[in-house]
């Protein structure tokens, strides 16, 4: 994990910050408007108020997003004019639209508190946030196969609360029909609590396509909604299942791969005659340097390539530079000029665990 500045410890809380009140207005509102009855919330209740603070953090975002600057065609842009016009051209009417919401505090307990669900359209900022959490922690291969799992997690969650909250809308809409879903299954009575676990039970049974059997539609026009939601769960579930397939074919391939340049060390040396005390600092080494991703390929596979000249050596400076600035003999003996200039001229090199790297003599 790198080092943070103390900007970025703000911007990536922030963003943390904002990821999370995002879930959460998305949450609230739609449980709110969908299994809350209009009478049964007060404006002292500690979940609305903590949605109204997220609208607060959310419209900082909005102001700051005027003074944060963007790239284009590969540069960053700081320029306050294009910055505002950069972002009126592009998510400003979204975000604005999302803050209607703010009608909905003063309608709580009416048909009007569905206001509320505008800021659902915040969820357009997710894949956003969560690529920030990548830049600031995507270090390892594990951390990566872990993040991508975590997001076929979120989206099936949301996607089984968006479900449940149109099932029991769908049921709501006709109470006095006894044959709905709710009550022919049994489950009058129910809290908004109780209601909101046994749509969401619901809903993720049917996304997982487990199906078990005991939450049935009721009527013709809750079969008519399930035909397509049953084809969508179908996709979405086959979907996550081939992401996660293949994230274990990856991490399978890569410790195959390692195993399989051993097994051909080894017989290379057998064959060769290499003695064993050799053979064993080789095999040793191997193991260290193929257990850990070689960051010295990145160099070496020609990965770099693709960036300007400019930008490849002002990136592999500012690499060396760091690594010498942590010597004190150089820091104490040398200039920064002179450390700029040196610094193009190393050479990387990886040494294995009790390789003697040099000798002293005396």
């Amino acid at each position: 994990m790198r080092p943070f500045s103390p900007e970025s410890w703000f911007i990536m809380s922030y963003d943390i910050l904002l990821f999370f009140t995002i879930l959460y207005q998305t949450f609230f509102s739609t449980y709110l408007v969908t299994f809350v009855p209009n009478g049964d919330m007060s404006y002292d209740n500690p979940f609305l108020i903590a949605d109204f603070v997220a609208d607060f953090i959310y419209i900082i975002k909005m102001l700051l997003t005027f003074h944060t600057g963007f790239y284009y065609l590969g540069e960053i842009n700081y320029k306050h004019k294009d910055i505002a016009m950069n972002y009126l051209s592009k998510n400003f009417i979204i975000d604005a639209i999302s803050c209607l919401d703010i009608i909905g505090y003063f309608f709580i307990n009416s048909n009007m508190k569905a206001f509320q669900c505008f800021n659902v359209l915040r969820l357009y900022r997710i894949p956003d946030e969560i690529r920030v959490f990548e830049d600031y922690f995507l270090v390892s291969r594990e951390i990566s196969y872990v993040i991508r799992v975590l997001k076929l997690a979120l989206v099936l969650f949301i996607y089984g609360h968006f479900l449940g909250c149109a099932l029991y809308g769908l049921a709501y809409t006709n109470f006095d029909d006894p044959t709905n879903w709710f009550y022919s299954n049994g489950f009058e009575g129910q809290s908004s609590g109780e209601a909101y676990v046994t749509s969401l039970y619901w809903a993720l049974e049917t996304a997982s396509t487990l199906g078990f059997g005991e939450i049935t539609p009721g009527n013709t026009r809750e079969r008519i909604f399930f035909v397509p939601q049953m084809i969508a769960s179908a996709i979405l579930f086959g979907y996550v299942i081939s992401v996660i397939a293949r994230i274990l074919a990856e991490m399978s391939m890569f410790s195959f791969e390692a195993r399989e340049r051993i097994r051909l060390l080894k017989k290379y040396m057998k064959d060769k005659g290499v003695q064993k005390k050799t053979q064993n600092k080789v095999i040793k080494y191997s193991r260290f340097f193929l257990s850990r991703e070689n960051l010295s390929k990145v160099k070496d596979d020609g990965m770099l390539q693709f960036l300007s000249e400019n930008l490849r050596d002002d990136l592999i400076r500012e690499i060396n530079v760091r690594i010498l600035s942590q010597c004190q003999m150089f820091t104490y003996n040398f200039r920064t000029k002179f450390l700029l200039s040196v610094s193009r001229a190393l050479i990387e090199r990886a040494f294995g665990p009790d390789e003697i790297i040099f000798r002293v003599i005396f």
